[in-house]
């Protein structure tokens, strides 16, 4: 296993991770869409082809997230046969 002190070329003379390494840790994004609120009841009574309301408005944007931060939001787009979101902000 390689350390940071086993391994200068990953450190800066800081000690810190070097810009390098940090660039090929991945990491998850997720894409926020709305959220709704129901109660148990409803939950339980769920059937497939049941249509939930979300908060969100049809034209909204979509909130990109990092560990459950917003870090951009954009508009959802075709990739292929996926979806993909257009960035049309980064949060500061």
């Amino acid at each position: 296993m390689n350390t940071p002190s086993s391994n200068p070329a990953s450190t800066t003379s800081s000690g810190a991770f070097s810009d390098s390494v940090l660039e090929s840790v991945q990491v998850d994004l997720e894409a926020f869409v709305g959220q709704a609120e129901v109660t148990i009841g409803q939950l339980k009574r769920l059937r497939p082809g049941d249509t939930i309301a979300l908060t969100a408005k049809l034209n909204e944007a979509i909130e990109l997230r990092l560990n459950g931060k917003a870090i951009a939001r954009g508009e959802v787009v075709a990739v292929g046969e996926n979806f993909g979101i257009r960035l049309t902000e980064i949060v500061s």
